[in-house]
């Protein structure tokens, strides 16, 4: 079966041969309710495990095994999908500046996206940035407002910032350059993100899914519900079987106890340390 008919189907979106800025935020929005952002793959992988980013084997664990993933992953299939669907689009890398993950000063690239362009506009399309994601494509041009706030996409000394505004200011989520990547500095980037010590992803469980009027995640061993203009939902994860539950019926992931024990214990672990310092 061909990844988009497979993609579709799994998004239950009605291949109805568009090729428009509608069809393509159906796309986004629908992806970001059903396929769940996550780290959890990190928790659970082993010394001398690998996340693969081989189309065939991110259609496996994304469209047939429902384990969603992280930027590598999602937007990697959502590229092939919208290379399928015969979208103009461009895969990109940038730097994540919401917060420094290393001591070097500057952040690596450590997060993918795309580049969609209809009619000479450009749009940033992104599916795997957490509760962060923009739930539609963003305009290069003007402000794009969008059901979990403004966005938009500013120059600056040569760069390009993705922000989003929070009360009366722009927050810059990340920071890129138009210019040509390549399967290896996608496979660097990856590589980082579920192997180095000091990477978000191996020292934090992160699970998220963004829907029209709430952002549900969770965070280590906080499960929270951001209910758009009410007050926030949030629970502490007291135990593996609360969390398989919470996984299960907030954010589309069914996993087996054994998993959610380990990945508790470690969890625990990181906080206790955390505590600790």
């Amino acid at each position: 079966m061909k990844l988009s008919k497979q993609y579709l189907q799994y998004l239950h979106i009605e291949n109805q041969n568009l090729k428009n800025l509608a069809f393509l935020n159906t796309l986004i929005k629908t992806h970001l309710a059903v396929i769940p952002f996550n780290s959890v793959a990190v928790q659970l992988l082993l010394p001398d495990g690998h996340i693969s980013l081989e189309t065939e084997d991110l259609m496996e664990k994304i469209l047939i095994n429902n384990r969603g993933g992280y930027c590598f992953e999602l937007n990697k299939l959502f590229y092939e999908l919208l290379v399928e669907l015969d979208y103009q689009v461009t895969p990109i890398m940038s730097r994540v500046m919401l917060s420094e993950l290393s001591d070097y000063g500057f952040p690596g690239l450590t997060h993918r996206f795309s580049i969609v362009e209809f009619d000479g506009d450009r749009f940033l399309v992104d599916v795997g940035f957490g509760g962060n994601c923009p739930p539609q494509a963003i305009n290069f041009e003007g402000i794009t407002s969008t059901s979990s706030g403004d966005f938009c996409v500013r120059e600056d000394n040569g760069h390009y910032l993705l922000s989003k505004a929070r009360e009366d200011e722009w927050y810059t989520l990340y920071k890129f350059e138009i210019r040509d990547f390549h399967d290896s500095d996608f496979v660097i980037g990856n590589f980082y993100s579920y192997k180095h010590p000091e990477a978000v992803f191996v020292n934090t469980l992160l699970v998220t899914r963004v829907l029209d009027n709430e952002i549900i995640s969770i965070r280590n061993n906080i499960f929270k519900r951001r209910i758009f203009d009410e007050d926030n939902i949030e629970l502490l994860i007291e135990s593996p079987e609360m969390l398989q539950r919470l996984l299960s019926q907030y954010l589309n992931m069914v996993l087996p106890i054994d998993d959610c024990l380990t990945i508790f214990e470690k969890v625990q672990k990181s906080v206790d340390k955390s505590d600790n310092n």
